[in-house]
């Protein structure tokens, strides 16, 4: 063909007609993409058809050169919406994560104090019952003295109203309202009963002499063992778990390993598990609270392991 006689041939408007092509392509949406690429392939039909001295196989190798162009540019756009979505999933996927992780932490927040509080006002019980009753013996020999104590026990009445206000703030309506006592180390045995009859082949293991704990610190150390085995119920498979609790003159040591699942899945089963509040999270909340630590991942002969210290001085 002519070059000055017939523009198709120029291979300054081949330049033109293959970026316009890839610019369909690459910005347009799918519908929109395909129509352009239609309409530029019956513009160039009309305008090979009209022109003098230009075939079919002009049409043919231009038709190729340009759809080439477009097919290149339609997936590198689909490419990169594609990565685009993923990344936004990624970026909502986290963000869901965190949002969940911080209502999981003031969930367990609410259930940390909801527990503590009938430890501390099962105390302030106490110290009004005590008060009061050596108020009473010493009003006929020591009057100040037991003026003194008559406003102590008015102090603890208040502070114990207060607790029971607190905690129905904090408990919700679908709480039940629990009399029973808050449970510790003492009850880890029957723990360990309910467990071997549920199917989880499990051994305890004391060492060191047992010693007075503080409730707290009690009910901390009785919740982690409850919840690794419970995790290693719900999710180790066939396996075997140990407790071992160590005492010494300043803290209690705890571990508890199993011989299920790998590190990998035994991450997972620590997680909230639909249950927000329990789990790795709930755990550190406890133990932090009392100025202790803890770690979790594989154990040394696989399977997954906990392991907790706790000091027994109070926080």
């Amino acid at each position: 063909m002519d070059a000055a006689g017939n523009p198709l041939d120029s291979a300054y408007i081949m330049a033109v007609l293959i970026l316009a092509f890839y610019s369909v392509g690459a910005h347009l949406d799918r519908v929109a993409s395909v129509t352009g690429w239609l309409l530029g392939v019956v513009l160039i039909g009309v305008l090979v058809a009209i022109e003098d001295g230009v075939g079919a196989g002009d049409f043919v190798f231009v038709g190729t050169i340009v759809t080439a162009a477009w097919v290149l540019a339609t997936a590198v756009h689909r490419r990169t919406e594609q990565t685009a979505e993923l990344e936004g999933r990624a970026a909502r996927f986290e963000q869901e994560r965190e949002v969940r992780a911080r209502e999981a932490v003031a969930d367990e927040r609410a259930r940390i104090a909801r527990e503590l509080h009938d430890i501390v006002a099962h105390s302030l019980s106490i110290v009004v019952v005590q008060t009061a009753a050596v108020r009473r013996r010493l009003r006929g020999d020591r009057p100040s003295e037991a003026e003194t104590l008559d406003k102590v026990e008015a102090i603890a009445r208040d502070a114990l109203q207060e607790m029971r206000r607190l905690l129905g703030i904090l408990r919700s309506e679908e709480d039940p309202v629990s009399l029973a006592p808050q449970p510790g180390m003492r009850e880890v045995d029957r723990l360990v009963t309910q467990m071997r009859a549920a199917g989880l082949d499990v051994d305890l293991r004391v060492d060191g002499e047992p010693r007075p704990i503080p409730p707290g610190v009690d009910l901390v150390a009785y919740r982690i063992v409850q919840e690794s085995l419970v995790n290693v119920l719900k999710h180790a498979g066939e396996a075997r778990a140990s407790v071992v609790a160590r005492y010494d003159d300043q803290s209690l040591a705890l571990a508890i390993t199993d011989t299920g699942r790998g590190p990998h899945d035994g991450a997972g089963r620590l997680a909230d598990d639909g249950d927000p509040g329990h789990g790795l999270i709930g755990m550190r909340e406890r133990v932090a609270l009392y100025g202790g630590w803890l770690q979790s991942g594989a154990g040394h002969d696989g399977g997954f392991a906990v392991r907790a210290r706790l000091p027994l001085g109070g926080s």
